[in-house]
């Protein structure tokens, strides 16, 4: 197996992760925040969605230690590219959670 597809295999394999992840803690802050008018409990809104935020940044950030471990290869390659995957992540869930305020 080259570097390239090694590197290829081991994001795929943080993405299938990655997507668990998000979704269980999504649908879990779906269900919190649903008593909460974020309109009107802003702050209670702004805290449980920080909560769950740095809760989905340290799940994924050990999922990508773990991936990084299993690496035979350039690692600062793949940590850049899984660090840019949990950012994406993070920043998915905070605009999908800021999304709820507006209905």
């Amino acid at each position: 197996m080259t570097t390239e597809t090694n590197r290829s295999w081991a994001v795929s394999n943080f993405r299938e992760s990655a997507v668990r992840v998000f979704l269980t803690l999504w649908f879990d802050f779906e269900s919190h925040s649903k008593g909460i008018d974020a309109n009107v409990d802003d702050t209670l809104f702004q805290q449980l969605r920080s909560r769950y935020v740095a809760g989905l940044k340290a799940q994924l950030l050990n999922t990508a230690e773990r991936s990084l471990s299993a690496y035979c290869g350039d690692r600062n390659a793949l940590r850049k590219n899984l660090n840019d995957q949990v950012a994406q992540n993070v920043s998915a869930f905070i605009m999908r959670a800021n999304a709820l305020c507006l209905k």
